[in-house]
Parts: structure tokens; sequence; C-alpha cells
């Protein structure tokens, strides 16, 4: 639980896919709330309509990053989403700009669940505007973090069905060279402001990479021959040619380029070890993610301390425990018991059932 637990490229930061998926969670309740009360409402206060203008147009930009969530509604993908630094410039003054709308708001014109929206909206928003603090802690190229891997899987659901839908397949894989070309870019910015992948997670890297650098029917991005089913063989023959040609223009040779880019130079001055702290500005960081990611304003030497607080709790429960079975031995050794006690690990369906109704 001490600071280096906080690793750059385990865990990403407050824009990257992890905390996008949590801001669209709250998102959507915000959206809720505002609906179960504003909409029920016949005359809305200038604050009730401030909430919900600045709620519906914080939703639409979530949506508009989001391409899970454009497909989840049935919305055609007509863009990837932008990861430059100028974008998250762009998306940090809209959301100044709408805060700075949500400050009108008078809390005493307002039902409670509009208040709720209220707080989560402020805390959401504040994230958007830090955002460009953080830009460059961002992972880009980590098999956990990457934007890459949820594009496959947003490709791999993309409708077919029309000749619409296959111009915007292929429209969409030809503009991931750009995507690719942005990443590529920020892990260069990344290196010179000092902030490199470490040695130990290169070699993982770089096979995420190489499993994303293949054509044909291997590619991640070639859609499968069932989705393609209601085409006509000569149709269908001619897509896939269209297809491979941008898995190894757009996506296969900026991807193996992106990898070759972190041997060599890139490699020899990445870090051995792991951990925000040893980066420029790392350590701030981190204090800003443990407020972000609680919700509160903690230190991690208060989470630190909580935890060791709980552990040395159940250490003194357990220490009870084998009082009462009259063990004898080391907690370490009490641990080793149960283990390899075969009364605790039941081998068959039925001993499994015994014990659930046990």
């Amino acid at each position: 639980m001490g600071l280096e637990r906080q690793q750059l490229f385990t865990d990403p930061n407050q824009e990257t896919n992890a905390m996008r998926s949590v801001t669209l969670r709250h998102a959507i309740l915000i959206v809720s709330l505002i609906a179960s009360t504003s909409v029920a409402r016949s005359a809305q206060s200038d604050s009730s309509r401030i909430v919900r203008e600045v709620g519906d147009a914080h939703l639409a930009a979530v949506t508009r990053d989001d391409l899970q969530r454009q497909l989840k509604l049935g919305l055609p993908v007509n863009e990837l989403p932008d990861y430059s630094f100028a974008a998250a410039e762009r998306r940090s003054k809209e959301a100044a700009e709408w805060l700075s709308k949500l400050a009108r708001v008078r809390p005493g014109g307002l039902a409670h669940e509009e208040t709720l929206s209220v707080d989560v909206l402020t805390h959401q928003l504040q994230t958007r505007i830090d955002a460009t603090h953080s830009f460059y802690f961002a992972p880009q190229v980590t098999p956990y973090a990457s934007p890459i891997g949820p594009m496959a899987q947003a490709f791999a659901v993309m409708p077919l069905s029309t000749a619409g839908d296959r111009a915007r397949y292929l429209a969409r894989l030809h503009d991931m060279k750009k995507l690719v070309a942005t990443l590529a870019t920020n892990v260069a910015a990344q290196a010179r402001r000092g902030i490199r992948i470490p040695k130990p997670e290169l070699a993982l890297v770089e096979g995420f990479l190489k499993s994303l650098a293949v054509t044909g029917e291997a590619s991640p991005f070639r859609p499968a021959a069932a989705r393609l089913a209601t085409m006509s063989t000569t149709g269908r023959a001619t897509f896939l040619q269209n297809v491979d040609t941008e898995i190894q223009t757009a996506i296969a040779s900026p991807i193996g380029g992106l990898a070759r880019s972190l041997r060599g130079d890139y490699a020899a001055s990445a870090p051995e070890a792991v951990g925000l702290s040893q980066y420029p500005g790392g350590l701030e960081f981190y204090r800003s993610l443990v407020k972000s990611y609680t919700t509160m304003d903690v230190t991690p030497e208060d989470v630190h301390a909580i935890g060791l607080a709980n552990v040395a709790k159940i250490n003194a429960e357990m220490a009870k425990i084998r009082e009462e079975l009259k063990f004898t031995g080391t907690q370490a050794e009490f641990k080793a018991s149960l283990r390899s006690n075969p009364k605790l690990f039941p081998n068959t369906p039925e001993e499994i059932g015994d014990s659930l109704m046990s």
C-alpha cells in the first residue's frame, strides 16, 4: 500500500479508459437524477434548467468520446476519438465553460436529486479540466490501458449490414493510422519529459503491439466471415480485400513502427524501477489520483495507514481463532495448515454442493 504501489503503466489516470468508464457511469447518473425531478416539474427554475443543460451537454461529450457507448446506443461511428494533447485542451476548455455556467446555480432552488447532480457534475468537469496537467502520465501503449485494444473491440461489433455500414467501417479503419500516429507522438513527448515505460514492461508492451500488427484473418480488426454472411461471394471478397489493404497500411504498418520506436535509445533510457514517484511531477500526480479515486481529501499516507490498521485488526482476529482452535504454531504455519487441509477443499460436485449448503 506504499507510494510505489501506484504504477504509471499499470493504473490509468483520470482520462484513461478505466476513469472514462467511471465518468460515463457518473454522466448517466446525472441525467437519470435530473430526469427524475426536473422533467416532472411543470415550472423549472433557472437553476434547474442550467443543471439539465450542463448535464445534457456533458453526457453528449462523454458519448462523443466513447465508441462503445455510441455502438450501444446504435449511433453511427462517424469518427474515432482524438487522443491528442490539443483535443485534451479542447475538452478542458469545454468543461471549464460548463463549470462556469454551473456556478450560477442557486442550491436553494434545486431538488435534492439535482443537488446530487451538481456535485457529480462539478467533480467530473473538474477532472476534465485537470486532464491537461496529467496528460503525459496517461499510458499510451500498455495492454491494460492503451486505447488501441478498445478500438479492436469496437470494430468487432460495428454494424456491417448495409453498404453504408461497410463504407463507414473502411473509413474508420483508415482513421486508425492517424490514431496510432497520435499515440506515437504522445509516447515521444512523454520520453522528452523523462517519462518512459519501465524496462520490466517493455517486453510485455512489444508483445501486445505485435499481436495487433498482424494482417489477414489473424487481425482483430478483420470481421469474421459470419458477419458478412448476407453478402454475395463477390461482394464479400471485394470488401475483405479492401479491409486487408486498410489493415496493412493504417494499422499493422504504423503499429509496427510504434513498436520499433520503443527499442534502441528509448529502451536504453527506460527506468529499471516502476512507480510514479520516479518521474518529474509524478508524486504530485499520484497524490491527485488518490483524491480522484477515493473522491475524498485524503493523502497516500492516510490510505496506507488505514490499510495497515485493518491488516492489524484482521491479524488480531486470526490470533483469537488460532487460540480457540488451540493451534500453537505461528500465523504463517496456521495459513499453511489451512492450505493443506483436505477437508477445506471439496473435490466433487457433491462435495461442493454440501459445502455451499452447510
